[in-house]
């Protein structure tokens, strides 16, 4: 009787391997931009909410100042009225002005507190009210738009994104299209025999699969796939 002890490995003569670990990379890449933008995305939703929440209050804030200054125009009136110097009517439409800044006074309110509640949200643990301070921003000069254009293109996450899944499909389709491309697998090892005394020898051999039916139709197929539906969403 004899044994083998052998081990064999492929020689990548023909580029396949390498065009198909830079298509996983560039899958990876797409992934990673997506969740770039997703935590992007966030940080513009927390911002919006934020901004809705100084609006909110410079809103109610407004609305009360003018609804102090109308509700002391409106005892002036009444001492007038009470002195015979002003007529009731005058008093009746001024505190009907002061009922309708308050009900736009409680409508400020309850939009302040929905977007606090919104500001809330963005933390892990129950936060107590936030009172949002009016940034100060330095007004800049807007952008053009061919400018607002090739900025988003070269930052926004699902466009990378797409960029690389369309880069992974036409090295998908490079390595498929190798495939039909025999590569040799090389075989080395020792066997022994209990033969003649028990030699022992060495074992290289060299030999090639050629693929006659597996020629990478199916792997070219999703990979044109797979480039169509990138180039169509992007």
């Amino acid at each position: 009787w004899s044994s083998d002890v052998c081990s064999s490995d492929l020689l990548p003569i023909t580029g396949r391997r390498g065009l198909e670990v830079r298509a996983a990379n560039a899958l990876a890449d797409a992934a990673a931009a997506r969740a770039t933008d997703a935590l992007r995305q966030a940080r513009l939703e927390l911002r919006r909410v934020y901004a809705e929440l100084v609006v909110a209050q410079t809103r109610e804030q407004e609305l009360a100042a003018m609804r102090d200054r109308v509700r002391q125009v409106a005892d002036v009136l009444a001492r007038r009225e009470a002195a015979g110097d002003a007529a009731g009517y005058d008093r009746l439409r001024v505190e009907r002005e002061v009922i309708d800044l308050d009900a736009d006074l409680a409508s400020a309110a309850a939009e302040r507190a929905r977007a606090q509640a919104a500001l809330t949200a963005f933390f892990p643990e129950p936060q107590p009210v936030i009172v949002a301070a009016a940034p100060t921003i330095a007004r800049a000069p807007l952008p053009t738009l061919d400018e607002l254009i090739a900025r988003a293109r070269a930052t926004t996450g699902e466009v990378l994104a797409l960029q690389q899944e369309a880069e992974s499909a036409r090295l998908a389709g490079r390595a498929a299209d190798r495939r039909a491309i025999p590569e040799p697998e090389v075989t080395a090892g020792s066997k022994s025999s209990n033969a003649s005394g028990g030699d022992i020898g060495s074992v290289i051999a060299v030999h090639a699969t050629i693929p006659l039916f597996d020629r990478g139709k199916s792997e070219r197929a999703i990979a044109q796939a797979r480039l169509a539906q990138a180039e169509a969403q992007g």
